[in-house]
């Protein structure tokens, strides 16, 4: 499959660029924002994750949003690489469920797949214009997380991949931060389960709790100041694709759409 790998849409995002530039150097990289890059920010004049399918006319993000869907277009597939605030292993974010990005994900040597639905996702992401592309989120910045990088990618290229199944967890709603204080507590990590009444975080004397069960995605993630975390739920695949997204309204609170 003739696939790109898309790394530094957000300019401080290096991890998986520096692991990519020094073992895989005959493999096709596009380094995605090279003036945020350089500039080691996370955008120039707005978020380029944000700015799809681009406008020829709008800031410099959305200028080179346009002309990155030209360049992407001759390739089969796009995986685009993230790098997340806090501590956990590698993972599939996903906005489309076609049989093909089902091939795909499952020729992927990695565990946990995350759904994002119409009403979570902003629709404006680099995955949701092209015909087949998977980001993958890559949890903190560490030595092990450069060496699961490396891994992941050599596994993919030998086209390797080990007999497991899958965990599919669908995001239907945020955690909002409701003060600059706000600070959500030290035992909720990434993928591990909050059960109701759980203590989420301490706003002085004032204590949040879980109103219902949850798995965290991307908690404490500083590119959403306004957010503690992203709320999802374990589901199976077979349940994923016969539900769509009315399917977890019975999870709504807030609901809110990704910055």
């Amino acid at each position: 499959m003739n696939t790109i790998f898309v790394v530094c849409q957000h300019g401080g995002e290096k991890a998986p660029y520096k692991v990519i530039n020094k073992y895989f150097k005959k493999f096709k990289l596009l380094i995605a924002n090279k003036e945020a890059f350089d500039n080691n920010v996370r955008f120039i004049e707005s978020d380029l994750n944000r700015a799809f399918p681009g406008n020829p006319k709008g800031t410099k993000e959305e200028k080179l949003a346009s002309k990155l869907l030209k360049q992407l277009k001759k390739y089969e597939a796009v995986l685009d690489f993230h790098t997340a605030t806090d501590p956990s292993e590698l993972f599939i974010i996903t906005t489309k469920l076609t049989p093909n990005h089902l091939t795909l994900i499952n020729k992927l040597n990695t565990k946990k797949v995350v759904y994002m639905q119409n009403s979570i996702a902003s629709g404006k992401s680099l995955i949701d214009h092209v015909d087949l592309g998977i980001s993958l989120e890559v949890g903190g910045k560490s030595e092990s997380t450069k060496k699961e990088v490396k891994k992941f990618i050599e596994d993919y290229l030998k086209n390797y991949v080990e007999d497991q199944n899958k965990e599919y967890f669908v995001v239907f709603d945020v955690l909002l931060r409701e003060s600059k204080n706000e600070k959500l507590s030290k035992e909720i990590s990434a993928f591990k389960l909050v059960k109701k009444g759980f203590l989420l975080s301490s706003k002085g004397k004032n204590n949040k709790y879980s109103q219902k069960d949850f798995y965290p995605i991307l908690p404490r993630e500083k590119s959403y100041p306004n957010i503690l975390c992203l709320m999802a739920k374990k589901v199976s695949l077979t349940s994923l694709l016969r539900g769509g997204d009315d399917k977890w309204n019975d999870y709504k609170s807030q609901r809110q759409t990704l910055p």
